[in-house]
């Protein structure tokens, strides 16, 4: 058992971790050109504890809950939500204030999600779910060709579709993503002009938050496999 935490733990610190690095080294121009470095410096240890605290507490109740049999998946849940988590509240405060997300960040939570799902799926999965987990990442893949969604919006996409679908299973995916549609609606009409009828705020052009808002819901349901 104390090995398995321990791996847990590693597991939940090493993302954030790999993802606070990347920040700090390779500060966005837009950040430095803001007056808001030590902002962006606050945020991002901020959300490198954040990914860390959450992944870990998802990570032991999914081994607490089960067999040591389940640990795999243990890992996997901490390594997911320490990404996702990170991800969501640094770009929380960047995608709400600059309505920008760093894509060096992006690119390598892609990278390591990349790598923990695709040793997962091939290790521990049937060959029907590896297919169908590669062919929602290609069909996600597609969203960068849309001129009217930003590429750090097709980032997210494809990294919960990398990290998220095989910690939640692909019922509950599709649920988050109405509530991600969710979301946007509603936010969409909270900052609508006052005195503006459904229809203005329905066909009305807003820039949305998506980063955060498609991050976090999932980040929080990779608690999922504690009920399986």
């Amino acid at each position: 058992m104390l090995l398995s935490t321990v791996s847990l733990l590693l597991a939940s610190a090493a993302p954030s971790l790999i993802l606070l690095l990347v920040s700090l080294i390779r500060t966005p121009e837009w950040i430095s050109g803001s007056g808001t470095l030590q902002t962006w410096r606050r945020t991002s240890v901020l959300a490198a504890a954040t990914g860390f605290a959450t992944a870990a507490l998802f990570g032991v109740l999914v081994l607490v809950t089960h067999t040591m049999a389940i640990l795999p998946v243990a890992v996997l849940t901490s390594v997911s939500t320490s990404l996702l988590g990170f991800v969501s509240v640094q770009s929380g405060w960047t995608d709400f204030r600059f309505r920008k997300a760093d894509r060096w960040v992006l690119r390598a939570a892609l990278l390591v999600s990349a790598l923990s799902s695709g040793i997962y799926m091939l290790a521990y999965r049937n060959e029907t779910d590896l297919w169908l987990w590669l062919l929602i990442v290609l069909i996600s893949l597609v969203v960068f060709l849309i001129p009217a969604v930003g590429k750090s919006d097709a980032r997210v996409i494809t990294l919960v579709c990398l990290a998220a679908l095989p910690v939640t299973g692909l019922w509950v995916f599709q649920f988050v993503f109405l509530l991600v549609a969710a979301l946007s609606i509603i936010y969409s009409m909270s900052t609508a002009p006052k005195g503006s009828n459904i229809k203005d705020t329905l066909t009305r052009k807003v820039s949305v938050p998506m980063v955060p808002l498609i991050a976090a819901p999932f980040a929080l349901l990779c608690i999922v496999p504690v009920f399986m």
